[in-house]
């Protein structure tokens, strides 16, 4: 697992890179309206579309993590987790410590941002999913991820990922975000 910081520079210099080789017509970061004809994010890519490659795809009661998921990352996943609607309460790193405080359970996990600590909060306030982007490196090539991962036992049920393509098609949200973030869509349609 990509350490965060790492992660969030590796992110920054994408975003740069993408912002350095597009032609302006692209976004990167950007939520997107769910489209209610298909349930997914509709895509505006000049490439066709760009789908995301399923690594794994566990079935999972997905009722017992509906009321609450973490998001990680950037602010695009935590917006576009709102937008998409399923998930009772959607937090980032920082919602959840004050939701910790308020709750009164501030004295489980002094960090929100490892196994150990979700694990302790499923256990002892409710059990929630965690979304996760990550870079996989395989040689010369990096894959951006998204993997969703059960607080309760740190177990990934569900990762996709897309080649990232820094030169030709840009790491952008047609190319990258939408069709991870639409391939999460899926695997929670068929799992709720």
């Amino acid at each position: 697992m990509a350490q965060p910081r790492y992660l969030a520079l590796l992110l920054s210099s994408a975003f740069c890179l993408a912002a350095t080789f597009s032609t302006g017509c692209t976004t990167v970061g950007q939520t997107a309206d769910i489209d209610p004809a298909t349930g997914r994010i509709k895509s505006k890519s000049v490439y066709g579309g760009v789908k995301a490659t399923v690594i794994k795809s566990e079935k999972t009661n997905l009722a017992t993590y509906q009321p609450l998921i973490l998001t990680l990352g950037s602010k695009f996943f935590k917006e576009q987790t709102v937008k998409f609607g399923y998930f009772g309460t959607v937090v980032n790193r920082e919602d959840m410590e004050k939701l910790l405080i308020k709750e009164g359970k501030s004295g489980l996990v002094s960090d929100v941002t490892n196994f150990l600590s979700w694990k302790k909060i499923a256990d002892n306030y409710k059990p929630f999913l965690v979304l996760q982007p990550d870079i996989r490196e395989e040689g010369r090539v990096n894959y951006g991820q998204l993997k969703a991962i059960r607080a309760d036992t740190a177990e990934e049920v569900f990762v996709a990922e897309v080649k990232l393509d820094f030169l030709w098609k840009g790491v952008n949200d047609d190319t990258v975000f939408y069709p991870l973030y639409n391939a999460f869509i899926d695997w929670v349609s068929k799992n709720k």
